[in-house]
């Protein structure tokens, strides 16, 4: 009996530190309302910047001498849905991507994605304040 105890002690504990680690990494992508991360990967896009919501939404903005505008839409393309989560404490699911999470910090995330027609692509997420 003392044996399955500690097989359920150290299941259990297993599961909240990948819970922990999960819940962790969530803070750490939402921002408050003077934050953003700046998206920049090695395929050649950046520029474009991003608020990661507590609801699992997000928005997109773009970045002008005189601070940042909305900007979810652009003209054709529209954003319907906005949504991220982590899943496990490895994947961000953000809308319909699957990203691996390779590196988080406070102030900077990489992310790394295998595509079929490009080689990998890999996003680094830095976090400035306006």
């Amino acid at each position: 009996m003392r044996l399955s105890n500690k097989y359920v002690f150290l299941i259990s504990f297993f599961i909240l530190i990948s819970c922990n680690q999960q819940n962790e990494i969530e803070r750490t992508l939402t921002c408050s309302k003077n934050e953003y991360w700046s998206y920049k990967d090695n395929l050649g896009v950046y520029g474009i910047y991003f608020q990661f919501h507590a609801d699992g939404t997000y928005d997109k903005y773009n970045r002008y001498p005189d601070g940042f505008a909305l900007f979810n839409n652009d003209t054709d393309v529209i954003s319907v849905e906005r949504n991220w989560h982590i899943q496990g404490d490895t994947l961000l699911k953000w809308d319909s991507m699957t990203y691996k999470i390779e590196k988080t910090s406070r102030s900077q995330i990489v992310l790394s994605q295998e595509l079929k027609e490009h080689p990998k692509r890999i996003v680094t997420l830095t976090k400035i304040k306006d």
